[in-house]
């Protein structure tokens, strides 16, 4: 029996399984990525490897998948009472519900994503070492979690939050941003301040480049190999001296392709 021979019923839960088998899958790769970041020396608030948000990105796919979970478990409960005949073809939620937890879904693996994100910003600021660079290269494979294709899913149609506190969490945001425009081989981010002034970072291919709105003279630029770290100390050090500013938080954030 095809797909196309089972009563919509039928359909409907399998897809809304599929849903949240996929959310629950972006928590438990989450998890897995914030374990294997612990032992490698990561802590959330304190030491030279930071991963500013990473808690809270983790828990909002716990609330999500629970969330998902939750009204999967519903839906079967009604499929198998006895309030629809048996073989109905009759929805079991109306369209708005269905349409809540595809939305639900895509919001999860946007966080996946930027959870990798957040771990690339924390292994640039740590050594070469085999099991940084396993960490890394899984996280690199993260940024295409939920895409249709293996291809990464661009910054710019996440957008961005920081949730740095201090200037190291700033760091490690900024040497994230970094990893991931080059995963994605281009598109931008720009770092504001409520005075109009700002900092674009954009990738180009495998260069960063850093340009001020401020200063009239050439923008800055990184060729690859990219030492992410270090890069992310500059675009400190200038957020702080130029902009003063010492954290992520106060910044106004947007993205483009």
């Amino acid at each position: 029996m095809t797909s196309h021979d089972r009563p919509l019923q039928g359909q409907l839960l399998d897809w809304r399984r599929s849903i949240s088998g996929q959310v629950a899958m972006g928590w438990l790769l989450a998890e897995g990525l914030r374990s294997s970041l612990a032992q490698l020396g990561w802590h959330p608030t304190s030491g030279s490897a930071r991963a500013p948000g990473l808690d809270d990105l983790v828990a909002e796919l716990a609330f999500l998948a629970s969330a998902s979970t939750s009204a999967l478990d519903e839906a079967l409960d009604q499929a198998w009472s006895a309030q629809a005949p048996q073989g109905s073809d009759l929805a079991l939620e109306p369209p708005t519900e269905l349409e809540r937890e595809a939305r639900l879904s895509i919001v999860a693996a946007a966080t996946v994503r930027r959870v990798a994100q957040a771990a690339l910003g924390a292994t640039s600021c740590m050594s070469g070492a085999p099991e940084v660079v396993r960490v890394e290269r899984a996280a690199v494979e993260l940024l295409a979690f939920g895409s249709a294709s293996s291809a990464t899913v661009p910054l710019h149609r996440d957008g961005l939050r920081l949730y740095g506190r201090d200037e190291e969490d700033l760091v490690s945001e900024v040497a994230g941003i970094g990893a991931r425009l080059l995963c994605d081989w281009g598109g931008g981010v720009t770092l504001g301040t409520s005075d109009g002034r700002s900092l674009e970072i954009r990738a180009r291919g495998d260069q960063l480049v850093v340009r001020r709105s401020w200063a009239h003279e050439d923008p800055a630029r990184w060729d690859s190999p990219v030492k992410l770290s270090l890069f992310g100390s500059k675009v400190r050090d200038i957020l702080h001296d130029e902009l003063g500013t010492s954290c992520g938080r106060g910044l106004v954030v947007t993205t483009s392709a």
